[in-house]
Order: C-alpha cells, then structure tokens, then sequence
C-alpha cells in the first residue's frame, strides 16, 4: 500500500510516500536518502527496485521529493549536508509520530552523496536501528570529486593533459571555497579554464557554488566513529565516483563502535549495475538480505545498549 505523506523540515514542506507491505505487520520502516542533484522520491529511476526489495523482506519505506523538486518546497542547492541529515531525521520522527502504523525500529538507507547523510544522521539520534550505505564514500566530497573527474574523464578517453587542466582548476575552486569567494570571481575563472574534462563532471551556476562551499571539506569520519548501530556498506569496485579499494579500510578503521559489514562487489559500477542490460549485480540483494536476516530485520526488537543521551 502506498500513502501519500508530507512532513516539515525547517520551513520545507517536504512530499514523499509510505509504502507498506501487504498485510504489514512488522514494526519495521526504512528511510531511503537520495544521491547528488535534483532528486525525486524515486531518485531517478534507481530507488523502485531497491524499495520493492525492502517491500518483499517485510518493512515499510519511506521516500520523499528533495527540496525544490516534485512535490517538495525549498532548495535542495542551499542545504549542507547537516541540514539533509536533520533533513532525514525528521522523516524518522514521522515515522514515529505516525497513527496508521507503530514504528519501533527504523533504519536508513543512503546511496551515493546519501551514504554521508545517513551515517551522519546514526552518528547524531539514538532513534536509528540499522544503516545501509550503498556506493557511499569515506572520504571527503572533493577527495571523490578528484577521483571521479579523473575516472570518468580517462573512462571516456579524454586526454591525460585536459584531465589534469580540469583537475587544476577544481583545487583552484577548493582553495576558492576555503576563501568564500563571490561566485562572480568563480565564474570568472571557470570560464577562463574551462575544458572537455571540467564540462564532462561539473556545472557550476551561483546556487551549485553556495552547496559546494557548504560541502566541499566535509569530513566523514567523525559520524562513522560515532556510529553505534548495526551497519551494512556495498561498494562496486568498478564505481567511477567512489574509489571502493581506496574506502574500503577508512570505514573498517573507523567503525569501531558499531556492528559493520563491508562488502565490496568486483564488477559493479556506482549504481551497483552490470552489463549492456544495466541489471543489478549478482548476489546484491542477496547480500543485503542475508544481512537482514542476520540481524532479524525487519522482526527484530531494538536491544542494542544505547549510550547516546
């Protein structure tokens, strides 16, 4: 069954969906958290098979419209990643407050940019049971920016000297950030070092620049080392946007205080696809659902010790 929700955040409206199983009788939900961009409750068309997945295992999902798209108020450009993990954290106390259904445990997936949001969030509420990071990275947003605008660009043959003039100029608009410089001198500068490489990964207007000073430096470690629930993180070591070899041992050292699993899958790309006919990996539901049931998800009861206040 699917129901049409909204809920506030800050001074958004934000519109989304509950979906639930037939016959639901689990206490079980899960907030889905959306990857880079203008992003809708489906994420493009990434989240559908994922959420009926969730949907088949028994728990209820929960997806909701980014500021400024769909049926959702505010900009999605103007926030930090702070305000998208309070963002997701409200969606939980939805879930909470909800009168059709008694939600008692709650977990979050996030894919992509959403993989820093939803660890973020566990590392800050006690109110979250379980996280699930798909192609999330450990590292910073320009760290993987530096990766992906090399991996893509060498994927799609461009040459090594644009690569680099496109590499250049993005420490140009690190050390800019760091500065707050007015977007009118950035401008300035991409339009005097712009190339194939930078147009390929990059599109900068005034609103892109406030979210790039807002994000650039983010450092994840603290909300991994924060994290005390149980954790699931999938990564494709053919992602283009997320060096997988590279994160891999920066979230085994730094989840120290949760419950994890990494698994790293050999032919995946971001999405976690494969093949001409872009289908999911093999064996990555199963690895998802075999976690699940390892931690009686969706019939568990919340016993973990919770030594947050």
């Amino acid at each position: 069954m699917d129901i049409d929700i909204i809920f506030e955040h800050q001074s958004n409206k934000l519109s989304g969906s509950l979906h639930t199983p037939s016959n639901f009788k689990s206490s079980t939900a899960i907030v889905m958290s959306h990857g880079s961009g203008p992003a809708d409750r489906d994420n493009d068309i990434f989240f559908p098979p994922i959420r009926n997945f969730f949907l088949r295992q028994g728990l209820a999902v929960l997806c909701y419209d980014k500021p400024g798209v769909g049926g959702s108020t505010g900009n999605w450009k103007q926030q930090s990643f702070q305000d998208r993990a309070s963002e997701v954290l409200a969606a939980v106390d939805f879930l909470k407050r909800t009168d059709s259904h008694k939600f008692q445990n709650i977990g979050l997936f996030g894919h992509s940019q959403g993989g820093w949001v939803v660890f973020l969030a566990a590392s800050q509420s006690n109110a979250i049971d379980f996280v699930i990071s798909n192609s999330g990275p450990a590292i910073s947003p320009a760290e993987q920016d530096k990766f992906g605008l090399r991996s893509t660009n060498q994927q799609n043959g461009l040459p090594e000297a644009a690569i680099q003039q496109a590499l250049e100029l993005h420490e140009q608009l690190v050390d800019g950030a760091k500065k707050e410089l007015p977007f009118d001198q950035v401008s300035n500068l991409i339009k005097s070092r712009t190339n194939l490489a930078w147009e390929s990964y990059f599109s900068f207007d005034s609103d892109s620049w406030d979210f790039f000073k807002k994000v650039f430096n983010y450092d994840p470690i603290p909300a991994l080392r924060s994290t005390q629930c149980p954790s699931l993180i999938l990564l494709g070591e053919q992602d283009l946007l997320v060096p997988a070899q590279h994160c891999y041992p920066i979230f085994q050292a730094n989840l120290t205080e949760s419950d994890h699993r990494i698994h790293l899958f050999p032919d995946a790309d971001h999405r976690m696809k494969v093949g001409e006919d872009r289908r999911f990996t093999a064996d990555y539901f199963n690895v998802i659902r075999s976690w699940l049931t390892e931690h009686n998800i969706p019939e568990r009861k919340s016993s973990r010790v919770r030594l947050k206040p």
